[in-house]
Protein backbone atom coordinates (compact mmCIF):
# COMPACT_ATOMS: atom_id res chain seq x y z
CA UNK A 1 0.00 0.00 0.00
CA UNK A 2 1.89 3.49 -0.66
CA UNK A 3 -0.03 7.05 0.66
CA UNK A 4 0.37 9.86 -1.76
CA UNK A 5 0.16 12.69 0.56
CA UNK A 6 0.60 15.41 -2.28
CA UNK A 7 -2.60 13.85 -3.96
CA UNK A 8 -4.12 13.02 -0.89
CA UNK A 9 -4.42 9.33 -2.42
CA UNK A 10 -3.71 5.92 -1.37
CA UNK A 11 -2.34 3.10 -4.13
CA UNK A 12 -2.27 -0.25 -3.49
CA UNK A 13 -2.59 -3.38 -5.29
CA UNK A 14 -2.74 -6.85 -4.18
CA UNK A 15 -1.36 -10.47 -6.35
CA UNK A 16 -2.43 -13.83 -7.02
CA UNK A 17 -0.52 -16.13 -7.86
CA UNK A 18 -2.76 -18.49 -10.90
CA UNK A 19 -0.72 -21.43 -10.10
CA UNK A 20 -1.80 -22.37 -7.04
CA UNK A 21 -5.38 -22.50 -7.75
CA UNK A 22 -7.15 -25.72 -6.84
CA UNK A 23 -10.56 -24.84 -9.10
CA UNK A 24 -12.92 -22.66 -10.96
CA UNK A 25 -14.78 -21.63 -8.04
CA UNK A 26 -11.28 -20.57 -6.85
CA UNK A 27 -10.45 -18.73 -9.79
CA UNK A 28 -14.07 -16.88 -10.36
CA UNK A 29 -13.98 -16.38 -6.64
CA UNK A 30 -9.91 -14.18 -7.07
CA UNK A 31 -11.64 -12.76 -10.22
CA UNK A 32 -14.93 -11.68 -8.41
CA UNK A 33 -12.90 -9.48 -6.11
CA UNK A 34 -10.54 -7.92 -8.30
CA UNK A 35 -13.47 -6.81 -10.73
CA UNK A 36 -15.54 -5.33 -7.46
CA UNK A 37 -12.58 -3.32 -7.01
CA UNK A 38 -12.17 -2.38 -10.41
CA UNK A 39 -16.20 -1.19 -10.85
CA UNK A 40 -16.28 0.93 -7.16
CA UNK A 41 -17.82 -1.78 -4.93
CA UNK A 42 -14.02 -2.80 -2.88
CA UNK A 43 -14.04 -1.82 0.16
CA UNK A 44 -10.98 -1.54 2.18
CA UNK A 45 -11.19 -1.01 6.29
CA UNK A 46 -15.05 -0.54 5.60
CA UNK A 47 -14.68 2.26 3.07
CA UNK A 48 -16.15 1.75 -0.24
CA UNK A 49 -13.31 2.88 -2.71
CA UNK A 50 -14.21 4.79 -6.12
CA UNK A 51 -14.23 2.59 -9.38
CA UNK A 52 -10.78 2.70 -11.06
CA UNK A 53 -10.69 3.43 -14.73
CA UNK A 54 -11.28 0.21 -17.66
CA UNK A 55 -8.86 -1.08 -19.23
CA UNK A 56 -8.82 -3.40 -21.87
CA UNK A 57 -7.45 -5.89 -19.40
CA UNK A 58 -9.96 -5.31 -17.05
CA UNK A 59 -12.32 -6.01 -20.31
CA UNK A 60 -10.75 -9.17 -20.94
CA UNK A 61 -11.41 -10.42 -17.19
CA UNK A 62 -14.85 -9.54 -17.98
CA UNK A 63 -15.18 -11.59 -20.57
CA UNK A 64 -12.89 -14.25 -18.63
CA UNK A 65 -15.63 -14.23 -16.11
CA UNK A 66 -18.49 -14.81 -18.52
CA UNK A 67 -16.68 -17.31 -20.26
CA UNK A 68 -15.89 -19.52 -16.82
CA UNK A 69 -19.11 -18.87 -15.52
CA UNK A 70 -20.84 -20.78 -18.81
CA UNK A 71 -18.28 -23.61 -17.73
CA UNK A 72 -19.37 -24.24 -14.81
Amino acid sequence: MKVLEDTETLRFSFNYNFQKVDSIDELLSVLFVYQAFIQGDGQVVGLKLPPAPTSEVERDIERSINVLEQDE
